[in-house]
């Protein structure tokens, strides 16, 4: 399990840096279960706060991102050869009505990995062959 905070993209002064970190904040989950399937659950919040004041609304705008990601792969046929099948999940929460959100994604692709020589299997080139993607 890996805990992760990055830094937001909006701008901060050096002393915010901090409240950044806690209004951003991610965390993923893998599995590897029978028959080689690869299942990762990942989820991210985001708080963001706008420096500017919003021109046609006149609000500051601030939102709250939801993100949900469910991803299931497996090697087909050989183990550089995968079929993965993604669902995102994305609900944008704003105090600006018109910047509500929520989007849902499916995504079924079959990806080539390359592991080059020297690499010892720790650096993989992927390559999606095929991407069929829905929302």
């Amino acid at each position: 399990m890996e805990i992760r905070a990055d830094r937001p993209n909006v701008s901060m002064s050096q002393s915010n840096i901090l409240a950044a970190l806690l209004r951003n904040f991610s965390r993923f989950l893998s599995f590897i279960l029978p028959r080689k399937l690869q299942l990762v659950v990942s989820g991210r919040w985001e708080d963001k706060r706008y420096k500017n004041v919003d021109s046609f609304f006149a609000l500051k705008r601030q939102d709250t991102k939801y993100f949900l990601s469910l991803s299931a792969s497996r090697p087909l046929f050989y183990d550089w050869l995968s079929v993965i099948l993604d669902y995102n999940y994305t609900f944008n929460d704003s105090n600006i009505t018109d910047y509500e959100y929520d989007k849902h994604e499916a995504t079924l692709s079959l990806a080539a990995r390359y592991y080059p020589i020297d690499s010892q299997k720790n650096i993989a080139v992927s390559c999606h062959l095929l991407e069929i993607a829905t929302s």
